[in-house]
C-alpha cells in the first residue's frame, strides 16, 4: 500500500540520516587523531634533529680534542728531538751497536 511504502521510505531516510551523522562524527574523530599524530610526528622529528645535532657537536668536540692531543704529542717529540740535536748528546737509550758513528759505511764506497 502507499502508506506502507511511505513509512518504509521515511524509516530508510531516518536510518540514512543517522548513518550520515555517525560517519561525520567518526570523520571528525579521525581528523582529530590525525592532527594529534601530526603533532606527535613533528615532536619526534624535532627531538631526533636535536639529538643528531648534539651528537654531531659532541663528535666535533671530541675530534678536535683528539687532534689537539696528537698535535701536542708531536710538538713534545719535536721539542725533545730539537733539544737533543742542539746539545749534541748521543742517546744513551740506544743499545751498543745501533748508534751511527762517524765513518760508518765507509767500506761501502
Amino acid at each position: 500500500t502507499p502508506s506502507d511504502t511511505l513509512r518504509t521510505v521515511v524509516a530508510e531516510g531516518r536510518e540514512l540520516k543517522q548513518q550520515i551523522t555517525d560517519v561525520m562524527a567518526q570523520n571528525s574523530a579521525v581528523k582529530q587523531d590525525n592532527e594529534a599524530l601530526k603533532q606527535r610526528l613533528a615532536n619526534i622529528d624535532q627531538t631526533v634533529e636535536q639529538r643528531l645535532k648534539n651528537a654531531q657537536e659532541q663528535f666535533k668536540l671530541d675530534s678536535q680534542q683528539q687532534q689537539q692531543s696528537v698535535v701536542e704529542g708531536f710538538k713534545k717529540q719535536m721539542d725533545e728531538l730539537t733539544r737533543m740535536g742542539q746539545t749534541g748528546a748521543t742517546n744513551p737509550d740506544l743499545p751498543i751497536g745501533l748508534g751511527v758513528q762517524q765513518g760508518d759505511g765507509q767500506q761501502f764506497k
